[in-house]
């Protein structure tokens, strides 16, 4: 339900962004979002505070270290994250390919990290932005 003033997205308009995610994914270029407060726990966590949401969240080792790897080395492309995960845990790009597009997804929708697409630097609320003009 939308009252005046709401920006809800629509469901449509939300399909529309995953979309765009999903079919883009491999041209994207991914930095961290360097507003997040974040501290990595010894087990590889990170618990992370968020200004833009006001909220707290954990992030799991893997999601941890895609993040880490992101702010060491800003402007990875999936195919590269996917292969510093691989190495580091010993596994092959092709069997954890579809987990990491999933988590960099997710990461990007809580902004988490920022994308970087035809020169324009995108984060998941420019994007919400973007579809509720379109």
């Amino acid at each position: 339900m939308k009252h005046r003033g709401d920006t809800m997205l629509t469901p449509e308009q939300a399909a529309r962004i995953r979309r765009f995610i999903q079919d883009n994914l491999r041209h994207f270029r991914f930095y961290p979002n360097i507003n997040l407060k974040y501290r990595k726990e010894q087990d590889g966590r990170i618990v992370c505070f968020s200004p833009l949401t006001g909220r707290m969240s954990v992030l799991n080792p893997t999601m941890g270290d895609i993040y880490t790897q992101l702010r060491n080395h800003p402007g990875l492309n999936s195919d590269q994250v996917i292969n510093v995960i691989a190495e580091r845990f010993n596994l092959s790009p092709e069997s954890i390919k579809k987990d990491i597009q999933d988590a960099l997804v997710w990461l990007f929708v809580n902004g988490y990290i920022e994308i970087r697409y035809n020169d324009k630097t995108m984060s998941f609320v420019k994007l919400i932005k973007e579809q509720m003009r379109g």
